[in-house]
This record gives C-alpha cells, sequence and structure tokens, in this order.
C-alpha cells in the first residue's frame, strides 16, 4: 500500500518504527514498520574489513554484519579524484 503526504511525528517504539503521515487527501494514518538500525564502519589502518566483518558477525549480538566496498569521489584542487573503500556493513536484528 502506498501513501503520499507529509510525514509528521517518526519514532521508534520498541522493534518498531512508528510513521504518523497526513496524506495529500488530510488523512491521518500512523504506519508500523519493523525497524533494523543499521550503519557502516572503516576499519582502522591495519585491518581487513574482511577479518573485522568475520569477527563482528561472532558476536551474540546477533548482527547481521557483512563488508562492501564503496566508491568515494571528492573534488580537491587538481581535479576530481576517486578512491575505493572497504567498508563494514552492520545492521542489528
Amino acid at each position: 500500500m502506498k501513501h503520499r503526504g507529509w510525514l509528521l511525528d517518526p519514532y521508534i517504539q520498541g522493534k518498531y518504527a512508528i510513521l504518523w503521515l497526513k496524506t495529500v487527501d488530510g488523512e491521518i494514518r500512523r504506519l508500523r514498520d519493523r525497524y533494523t538500525p543499521s550503519f557502516y564502519a572503516e576499519p582502522e589502518e591495519g585491518f581487513k574489513a574482511e577479518e573485522v566483518a568475520l569477527l563482528l558477525g561472532e558476536n551474540p549480538a546477533r548482527a547481521r554484519v557483512w563488508y562492501s566496498s564503496i566508491s568515494s569521489h571528492r573534488r580537491g584542487s587538481s581535479g576530481r579524484s576517486s578512491a575505493t573503500l572497504r567498508m563494514i556493513s552492520i545492521a542489528l536484528r
């Protein structure tokens, strides 16, 4: 089901994200969806992302962990440069 409108009051309640939405038709709707926070982390120099991801995956906190490559583009004084970062993606369950 799709809704269009304005997001009024999002918040986290337990394992759910609660979203209050005012639709373009003027209705107020309360939507609820399972919330799984996630973030990216870059390992310190000298550590391999793959190895850190493996160690974090063994954590009893039940986080879902994997590593990925992310392309980063930066515009410097000498033009555009790019770099590939080895990041760890962590999603809490």
